[in-house]
């Protein structure tokens, strides 16, 4: 029993270790991703993003504007926030579908979401964006992956999204 109880605390503690935390001191937040995933940091925008083979994707973009000042998701309202989703993203991703939106957490942080399908390059795609929103700043964390390979990296995907904490 002691073996099997070592054996297991061996293997929770490397996975714990196989794993790169992203920090922004700028926007104050960290973001975790397995090891086998590569993050590139060197645009301002999206601040960060995160790719696993050609299958899987991350984005986490920062956007600080006046209108967001002492503003929470609730004072922007749902509803609202679908019609700028539908309007932005109709234009812009060929083949868009909202599949589905709601209210949720992101780490105890309050958010929303909007999962989408569209087509990029005769792909078919499946995304998820969560927003949240503070101190002035609504950050954007945007998850994708090919149609066929969302059922299996799903689980995946949300524990990325729900690594993401603030730092103050």
């Amino acid at each position: 029993m002691k073996k099997q109880i070592l054996l297991f605390l061996l293997l929770v503690s490397s996975s714990a270790f196989s794993q790169q935390v992203f920090e922004s001191k700028v926007n104050t937040f960290t973001i975790t991703f397995p090891d086998d995933w590569t993050i590139d940091k060197s645009k301002t925008i999206p601040e960060v993003s995160a790719i696993k083979g050609d299958s899987y994707s991350m984005n986490l973009a920062v956007k600080k504007n006046a209108i967001f000042e002492g503003k929470t998701l609730e004072d922007f309202g749902l509803e609202s926030l679908k019609q700028i989703i539908l309007n932005e993203f109709e234009k812009r991703l060929k083949d868009f579908v909202l599949v589905d939106y709601g209210n949720t957490e992101v780490n105890t942080n309050p958010a929303c979401y909007f999962k989408y399908s569209f087509t990029k390059d005769s792909v078919k795609l499946i995304a998820k964006q969560y927003l949240m929103i503070k101190n002035g700043k609504m950050y954007i964390v945007t998850v994708a992956c090919k149609e066929e390979d969302y059922k299996s990296g799903e689980r995946l995907l949300e524990e990325i999204v729900n690594s993401f904490t603030f730092t103050s």
